[in-house]
This record gives C-alpha cells, structure tokens and sequence, in this order.
C-alpha cells in the first residue's frame, strides 16, 4: 500500500502557513501546521517515523529555525527526515546559515507553486528513497555484526543498493549507515565508472533519461569493464569502508557541502547527506575516485 506523504510545516507566520496550504492542500499529504513557540519539537519527539517532510520557517518561534534544525539533526530517530528551510532568496548569508545547520533543501521566499513542487518532490523523493531501502533490505535481512573484514567488486545500481543494504547490517547503526553507503556506492557507478557528470545528470533528469542513459552506458564498452571495489573492516573501536572506482575522479571539496549556488538543485546532495547523517569521517583520497568512511563504536564502560 502506498503511504501518503506527512509534511510538518513549523513557522511562526500565519500567513506562510497559509500560502503552503493553499499551496498543497489539494495534494494527496498530510498536512500538519505548528504556529509560533510550541509544539514543533514535542510533536516531532512524540511520532519522529510518522513525517517524510518538515518545512521550516525562517523564524520558528523561541527557538530560531537553526536550532530546532540543530536538534534535529543531532537526534538519531529524526536526523534523516528532510528539511526544507525557507530562506530570503537574495540572502546569502540565511542561506549558509541553514547550511551550516543541515539544511540540505532550501525554498527561497517568494517561491510559486512551480518551484515549491520542485523542492518538495525532490526531498520526497530522497526520503521515499532511503524508507525503501530500509524496509525491503535492513529489516527484512540478517545483522551481520561479526564481519571483521570483506572485500567486493559490483557494477550495477542495483548491485550498489543490495551491497549497501549488507554492509549497513554490518555496522553500528543500520539505519543511520545506510544512507550514506546507498549514497556513495551510487555515486561510485554513476558518476565514477559510468562518467555522468553533474551537468549531464542535471539534463537527464529534466528530460526524465537517467535511467535509460545509465542502462545504455552499462554495455558500453567505454565503460562496461569498470567495477567498483569496497573494502570493509572492523575493529573494537570502528568500522571502515573503503569504495575505489575506475573513473577519471572529480572535484569532491565542492560536494562535502552544499551551497548556495546549488540548494535548489535537484539531485547533488549525496555526498553532503552522507557526511553529515552517516559517518563520523568521510574522507577523499587522490584524485576523488577512492572514499574512506569511519563509523566510530562506543565501548561499554
């Protein structure tokens, strides 16, 4: 069965709140409004699985919008839960900000029905996504907490996704590991082997080809020898993953976060998501096509 959307939408303007009713009340979500000082963080608490989205104000009351953001992302029920932050659109400093805080999604004021859809549909679709993920392959797979060490090669999407479903079983927290392991494997394919830049995925994506273009560079013989290398190892202290693709590399310092000039993009937070939901490392070596992951291991006293 397929669950209707639940978006939270936390502002202390009356009128805002207003104008995203107006907005998406003829939609099939679930809307729920808080106003003002109270509620926002007690109803997240009370039903932290019940919302895919939460759309966040410039201001939200006594706590300012970047610190509930804060809060948020610091909880481990609720830190995958998309954000879309509403900011001033000429306002670069608001923006950075939101990014700073974790804001990943960012809807500039004023915004048209147009682009409220496009931002919307875009965390959707992330959280769909990794909801997904979590349920066809954590929950239903075994806990593989005794692995100390494993080597894999893999080529497809959907190699990527069933090898990141296995080795978050593998880690600490599934849930949170996952994520960032769909995220980069993905990227190890797409962009790495297959050499769809972020320009070329921009297109594709308006032209809805993506998958047709991936299947079709798949049995290119440019680049259908190319595989992706994971290295996994645990010790008492943490887990480490190593991914290595064939690819030409990429400028990875101007993905670690997001920006400005991408916020509103439509795809381009894989990376970002993964530094700052996944792992406590997460480091680029040489010319980008090798990432190292650490997730630490809290000892018992």
């Amino acid at each position: 069965m397929n669950r209707i959307p639940h978006i939270l939408i936390v502002d202390n303007c009356s009128f805002r709140i207003e104008r995203l009713h107006e907005f998406l009340g003829s939609r099939a979500f679930a809307l729920e409004a808080v106003q003002g000082d109270g509620g926002a963080w007690e109803k997240l608490v009370a039903a932290p699985g019940c919302y895919d989205v939460i759309i966040l104000g410039r201001f939200s009351g006594r706590e300012g919008g970047a610190q509930l953001l804060s809060r948020i992302r610091a909880d481990e029920a609720m830190r995958g839960i998309p954000v879309i932050r509403q900011t001033v659109a000429a306002s670069r400093v608001e923006m950075l900000e939101g990014i700073c805080a974790g804001a990943l999604y960012h809807l500039p004021e004023p915004f048209e029905a147009e682009l409220l859809n496009w931002v919307l549909e875009t965390a959707l679709t992330d959280r769909k996504r990794h909801r997904s993920l979590h349920e066809a392959h954590i929950m239903a797979g075994p806990t593989f907490e005794r692995l100390g060490e494993g080597r894999f090669r893999f080529r497809t999407l959907e190699d990527a996704r069933d090898l990141a479903a296995m080795l978050a079983r593998a880690c600490p927290n599934p849930s949170r590991a996952m994520i960032g392991l769909s995220e980069l494997l993905i990227n190890a394919v797409e962009h790495g082997n297959l050499g769809i830049t972020y320009e070329q995925k921009t297109h594709l994506l308006e032209e809805q080809a993506w998958e047709e273009e991936i299947a079709r560079r798949l049995v290119d013989p440019r680049y259908a020898e190319r595989q992706v290398e994971v290295r996994y190892r645990r010790n008492a202290h943490a887990v480490e993953v190593v991914i290595t693709d064939e690819g030409e590399g990429f400028d990875w310092l101007r993905y670690m976060e997001m920006t400005p000039e991408r916020a509103f993009d439509q795809h381009g937070r894989g990376i970002a998501m993964s530094r700052a939901l996944s792992f406590d490392d997460i480091e680029y070596r040489g010319k980008g096509n090798e990432v190292v992951v650490r997730i630490g291991i809290e000892v018992a006293a």
